[in-house]
Formats: C-alpha cells, structure tokens, sequence
C-alpha cells in the first residue's frame, strides 16, 4: 500500500485527516507531511474541498454564486 491512510474524525463530519503510510515513496516534488486534513463543504449543489498540511491555516478565496440570469449566450457567445 502506498499514499495515505484515512482516520476519521468522530467529532467532524466534515473532516478527515490523512495520516501517511508507512510503505508511502517520498514525494519526488517537494516535502513530505506525515499528516493532511481532508476537509468538505456543500455550496448549494456545489463541493468546496481542501486537502492541506495539518497545522497549517489555509487562506480560502471568496466563493460567490451565480445567478443564471448574470450571464447570457447569444449569437456573439459568452457575454457576462
């Protein structure tokens, strides 16, 4: 087995940390973290997910939502 093992969070339905697995090859792009968070959230029929370091903070961009109406096609094509 390789990668990362799942443990879930009972105190969060949302998240889950990712802890790596012993037979894992070392990460040929860069540093390896023994830990991620898996994190979900639901966004009207949309999915927000992260996957980070644990102890890391990571800065979300704002998420808007868009009304069908914001947007048209015409014969010139997309047109915001």
């Amino acid at each position: 087995m390789t990668g990362y093992i799942a443990e879930v969070n009972i105190n969060s339905s949302n998240s889950i940390t990712l802890k790596k697995s012993a037979s894992s090859p070392k990460n040929p792009f860069g540093q390896d973290f023994d830990e991620l968070v898996f994190q979900s959230t639901e966004i009207g029929s949309g999915l927000f997910v992260s996957i980070a370091p644990k102890g890391v903070v990571s800065t979300n961009k704002p998420v808007y939502q868009c009304r069908s109406q914001d947007f048209s096609m015409g014969e010139e094509g997309y047109n915001p």
